[in-house]
């Protein structure tokens, strides 16, 4: 059977949306779990960050919100100390954003619409190429789109389970990142700009809405106001830093390059289709009676069937422009102001791109409901995956002449590092190892014992390690500057580490380190 056929057949789809869903799900599950794993690649700055966070769960850290750091927490718990343990999250991360999409487009759009609308949300960078290093932005593209799917079905049918889950979704979109707010003023401008909505709007499901969110995010604001709102003060700082750097410019003008980027191919689709106005029709925009713009009524929990084809357009395409773009525009006039945004905060904000652009082409977007289009849409994701092997080949850093993290000797680092400390504390595992989150973090992914991360030696970071804690269980000093080995006296200073290319053609590296000896009874357990 044909997966895709010629227009001539377009009356019907071959096969249900829920199959194209789910193959598209596989696909990503496989493709960008197993490339990351064939690569070799150590892992990413963010990731070990996050693997270091997760060996010590808590309500915040010293610069973002928690829920990344639990889900590595949990999926190492699951699959052990593996590279498929740092790689799974980031592919069901977007495997749960289709879903999401899927979810919501079958309210709106028709069958093949949808399945339009999912193979040209999977051409975005976000979704695959940076979506590889499991970050908190990464985590935030399921919790964002989700969001915005829950939002609907609360807006539109006004039950209280949906205002509950909303919520709950909501609350994990901040404990994720906090840009997730720009959600809020979007919604209330749907609101207020839907006549049907305002008429209908019941206080009593958005209770119970505001409840699960306070349940989800409440215990994170505790520990934010115990912790003098340390993420806040982080990102004022580092954005005070960058705008320092170069000007402001350049900064917005990043920004948006970034999303015209990671959307380049969905972009240049739609407008070649919009071009071409093929004059078949794929089918209505009509969707079932359930979801018509007449938000239900809180009491039936029901649609009523007697609003006009036209009202539904309306109400859809309003949904979509204003939920679908408006964070993203807001985001925009935040960096009017001159305040600096970093490029990759946009990479949740338009779940609904996609759907939008093939909501409003309508029947030209039939044009992409064939065979040769499916190959095409196939060999673009072999190209990203290719693109992502490449950077850490011999030829890359010839052109490039970059170092990257993706061909540094991470386990030859942890292998000498344990070694020179065994060495030395022949009694005793390491427990704890300091300095640049990146070099640590590796030792401690690597090594097995997997030590606790001090990242640059500054407890603020890591305040589940106790000076005290340091002096019993001693502890590695990676690239340590004069000021840190002031702070620790005890330390002593190593041959460098001089570690060997992981392949010819590829450059090696040197390492400076101290040894800070044990002093005591070492009390912290084994991490994993």
């Amino acid at each position: 059977m044909h997966l895709l056929r010629s227009p001539s057949h377009l009356t019907a789809p071959v096969i249900s949306p829920q199959y194209w869903l789910l193959g598209l799900i596989v696909f990503q599950l496989l493709v960008w779990t197993c490339v990351p794993l064939i690569s070799g690649y150590p892992p990413g700055l963010d990731v070990v960050e996050m693997h270091a966070w997760s060996l010590a769960p808590q309500w915040g850290y010293y610069k973002h919100p928690p829920l990344p750091a639990w889900i590595f927490a949990g999926s190492e718990w699951l699959l052990g100390k593996t590279q498929l343990a740092l790689v799974l999250p980031s592919a069901a991360s977007i495997a749960l954003t289709y879903w999401a999409i899927a979810r919501l487009g079958k309210k709106i759009l028709a069958p093949k619409l949808l399945i339009i609308a999912l193979l040209l949300s999977a051409t975005s960078l976000f979704y695959q190429l940076w979506a590889v290093n499991f970050n908190h932005n990464v985590a935030q593209i399921p919790a964002w789109a989700w969001s915005l799917t829950l939002f609907y079905e609360a807006i539109t049918y006004q039950r209280i389970r949906d205002w509950f889950a909303l919520g709950a979704m909501f609350g994990l979109a901040l404990l994720a990142k906090y840009t997730a707010i720009l959600i809020i003023p979007c919604a209330i401008l749907f609101i207020l700009s839907t006549q049907s909505c305002r008429a209908r709007l019941q206080l009593r499901p958005i209770w119970f809405g505001v409840l699960a969110g306070i349940l989800v995010f409440g215990p994170h604001l505790i520990w934010l106001a115990r912790h003098h709102f340390g993420p806040l003060h982080y990102v004022s700082e580092r954005l005070g830093q960058e705008a320092s750097k170069s000007s402001w410019a350049i900064h917005f003008a990043s920004f948006i390059g970034m999303v015209l980027l990671a959307h380049i191919v969905t972009i240049t689709c739609a407008a070649w289709a919009a071009r071409r106005g093929l004059s078949q029709k794929l089918g209505e925009h009509t969707p079932a009676p359930r979801t018509h713009d007449h938000c239900a009524s809180a009491h039936s929990g029901k649609l009523t069937n007697n609003v006009q084809h036209a009202d539904a357009h309306t109400y859809h395409s309003r949904f979509l422009f204003i939920m679908g773009l408006g964070p993203l525009c807001l985001a925009l006039l935040i960096g009017l102001t001159g305040e600096t945004l970093e490029p990759m905060w946009s990479s949740a904000m338009l779940p609904l791109l996609a759907p939008l652009l093939v909501y409003q082409l309508a029947s030209r977007a039939n044009v992409f409901f064939h065979r040769r289009w499916l190959y095409a849409w196939v060999f673009f994701q072999l190209l990203v995956a290719a693109a992502f092997l490449i950077k850490g080949s011999a030829i890359y850093y010839t052109i490039s002449h970059k170092s990257a993290r993706a061909i540094y000797p991470a386990q030859a680092l942890a292998t000498q590092v344990v070694q020179g400390w065994q060495a030395h504390v022949p009694h005793q595992a390491l427990r704890i190892v300091a300095g640049p989150i990146w070099e640590a973090g590796v030792i401690s992914f690597y090594a097995p014992s997997t030590p606790h991360v001090l990242t640059e030696g500054d407890f603020a970071t890591a305040p589940w390690i106790t000076p005290a804690q340091v002096t019993a269980c001693g502890m590695v000093l990676l690239q340590p500057t004069p000021e840190i080995l002031a702070r620790f006296p005890g330390a002593q200073q190593q041959s460098k580490l001089v570690l060997p290319a992981i392949a010819p053609g590829l450059p090696g590296a040197e390492v400076t380190w101290a040894l800070l000896p044990p002093n005591g009874n070492c009390d912290i357990p084994p991490s994993i």
